[in-house]
């Protein structure tokens, strides 16, 4: 299901960041969360912040969250319906699935914070991507007139995994996803 990504590949995204000492990057590293539910009837899971970080109004940024999603792990309709009598129909959802990201409201309601193109998605494939599908979000704040503080543990988005269904006439572009933002291409 969730899973933290190596350190190696830790250090490299975060060091794109400037701003952050090798010495926060290892502590930063170390307080990485697994995504949980906050209820068992919750539908997202909820990322944490793993380090203390503010985002300036008005501004974008990316929050680099030391996340990835392995969906090959993650329990499928098929463990959860075996006995149930659309068994055959529930097959149909094991495969295709994604990791939709929303903001949670209550960050929103706080501090006017979004995420840049509103739901994030995170596809099957990114797991296998170059930078180990570590999962980096995207946000702004529009119309925000002051700072917002971050904590490390924060609650900032919610994932939740969904079914897709593909078109009958299914046209594939690319064979394998090498990257992140756009790497299916434009």
């Amino acid at each position: 299901m969730f899973e933290k990504i190596s350190k190696e590949q830790w250090v490299k995204d975060m060091q794109k960041n400037t701003f952050f000492t090798d010495e926060l990057i290892d502590k930063a590293y170390d307080n990485i969360k697994i995504p949980t539910r906050g209820s068992s009837f919750s539908a997202g899971y909820d990322f944490y912040m793993p380090y203390d970080f503010t985002l300036g109004s008005a501004k974008k940024d990316i929050i680099m969250t030391g996340i990835r999603w392995n969906c090959e792990k993650s329990i499928s309709s098929h463990d959860m319906v075996k006995s149930a009598d659309c068994y055959e129909d529930a097959l149909s959802f094991v495969f295709n699935k994604v990791l939709l990201l929303f903001a949670r409201s209550s960050v929103a309601k706080d501090c006017g914070f979004s995420l840049t193109n509103k739901v994030g998605v995170i596809d099957m494939d990114y797991y296998m991507a170059e930078n180990e599908g570590h999962i980096m979000i995207l946000v702004d704040r529009k119309t925000a007139k002051t700072d917002y503080a971050f904590k490390t543990g924060d609650r900032i988005v919610q994932g939740v995994i969904m079914p897709y269904f593909v078109d009958e006439i299914d046209i594939v572009r690319n064979d394998k996803r090498t990257g992140g933002f756009g790497s299916t291409g434009q």
